[in-house]
């Protein structure tokens, strides 16, 4: 007679006969699991997961890390970046090699005179710093696009970013990856929270785009600048379809939250949110476009904070909504310091209080020449529109409640001032017939001397603000 021990045995030995039996009666092809994944360190993670490997069942039941003695070849070939394939033995051992995989009918394995691993994934290590950048357990499926998605997200990611953990470093990893093998793509990052560290640095033709405001990345770098081009010799890079925000709770003085240095650029579909940043967004490179954007913020402190600055030539910047976050301090909403910009259809708030939290709503600086603003509208700063430019075009702006300036009047040239030369108004607000006001068509003629710079916030403190240099 059995006792119950044999009997159990019995049953345990009859299920892995089973499951064996199903496995081995499978196709060769068939795998299921070996998900990899990509961490802050650059480690990959290989998940559970079954197949057959020349026919023996091969399976591992928890997830386990690739190590350097994975490897069979060498990490950096010739200095450049390239694809490497992981590869399983049926001694349940991951290699990693350069070798591309071939197709047995069946599978794919890899070509050699004695071993037939099995390949499960695919590896982009970058030469520059000999890291791991890309992973993905679809080693005949790849192109230059990619997602970046928050951890916990069901479907399938090339990144998953913990809500906690500093986002840049996979952020910039996504980068890499996409201009060293491909030189430019689309990371589209899902909906999430991702909290960044340290800068993002966008190479040329890489694009980041999100799914709207639910694709929110937070900036808390320890630099400078936030999200940031290469440098002078980068262009064509999109940052599209984004929320974008600063969380510095104290004053930043040297910081951009976005610098946009690659020509022929652009920043799309956005919410900008700039607070206790010295500038939102810096344009320093020619050919830029932004557009379709909205652009909060301001400083805390007594200091001078801008909204966008553009220090480049031919920016195209258009329907755009800019305005002060209550309780925050604006210098210049938009400063241009460029020549051959054009502005068009944006529209710029201040608040509607006595306490004026910007001080000019635009800002032509001296001596920039051919800016063309139109259809712009330009509501409560303490300046509404100051042009020092060259044969600046103005058409078809409406400013109003600037200053001591309401409505269309422009008595006091708050809402309309002109330092320039050669300036060619045409059907702007400060233009129209009122009392005490020149004809239509009839230009105010420029002050004898500069208005004082002296801008009167809570309580009647003057502070004092002067342009800074941003070259």
């Amino acid at each position: 007679m059995r006792t119950a021990e044999q009997v159990r045995a019995q049953q345990l030995k009859a299920n892995s006969d089973s499951t064996a039996s199903a496995v081995s009666s499978l196709p060769p092809s068939y795998i299921e699991g070996f998900k990899h994944t990509l961490d802050k360190y650059y480690r990959v993670t290989i998940g559970a997961g079954v197949t057959t490997v020349g026919g023996t069942r091969v399976s591992f039941s928890e997830d386990t890390y690739l190590r350097d003695a994975d490897w069979l070849c060498a990490k950096n070939i010739g200095g450049l970046g390239s694809f490497y394939y992981v590869y399983l033995t049926k001694t349940k051992l991951f290699k990693v090699d350069r070798t591309a995989p071939q197709y047995s009918g069946t599978y794919y394995y890899q070509a050699h005179p004695t071993l037939g691993y099995r390949v499960i994934g695919k590896l982009w290590l970058d030469a520059t710093d000999n890291q791991i950048k890309w992973c993905s357990s679809y080693f005949d499926a790849y192109s230059n696009q990619v997602t970046t998605a928050q951890t916990g997200y069901l479907g399938y990611a090339d990144y998953y970013i913990d809500e906690d953990e500093d986002a840049s470093i996979l952020l910039q990893a996504a980068n890499d990856y996409l201009s060293d093998a491909f030189s430019g793509g689309t990371n589209n990052i899902l909906r999430g929270t991702y909290t960044t560290e340290n800068t993002v640095y966008l190479d040329t033709n890489v694009v980041f785009a999100g799914e709207g405001e639910q694709s929110h990345i937070k900036v808390n770098t320890v630099g400078d600048t936030g999200i940031s081009g290469r440098g002078a010799s980068t262009y064509g890079i999109k940052i599209d379809n984004l929320k974008i925000e600063n969380i510095e709770t104290t004053w930043q003085k040297d910081k951009k939250l976005i610098s946009i240095n690659a020509y022929n650029s652009s920043i799309e579909n956005c919410l900008v949110i700039s607070c206790n940043c010295l500038l939102g967004i810096y344009i320093d490179q020619e050919n830029c476009t932004i557009s379709n954007i909205k652009v909060s913020g301001g400083c805390t402190s007594d200091y001078l904070s801008y909204l966008l600055y553009g220090a480049a030539e031919k920016l195209i910047i258009q329907n755009c909504h800019f305005y002060a976050t209550a309780g925050y301090k604006i210098l210049d909403c938009v400063g241009l310091d460029g020549n051959y910009i054009v502005f068009s259809n944006n529209q710029i708030d201040g608040m509607a209080d006595s306490t004026r939290y910007i001080y000019r709503c635009i800002k032509v600086n001296i001596n920039r020449y051919r800016t063309t603003i139109s259809a712009c509208k330009l509501i409560n700063g303490l300046y509404g529109l100051v042009n020092s430019g060259i044969n600046t075009q103005l058409l078809g702006n409406t400013c109003y409640n600037n200053g001591d300036d309401t409505g269309i009047a422009n008595e006091n040239e708050d809402n309309f001032l002109d330092e320039g030369i050669g300036t060619y108004s045409l059907l702007n607000s400060w233009q129209q017939p009122v009392d005490a006001e020149p004809s239509v068509g009839t230009l105010h003629l420029i002050p004898e001397a500069s208005r004082s710079s002296a801008w009167v916030l809570n309580g009647g403190t003057a502070n004092t603000f002067t342009d800074v240099d941003f070259s």
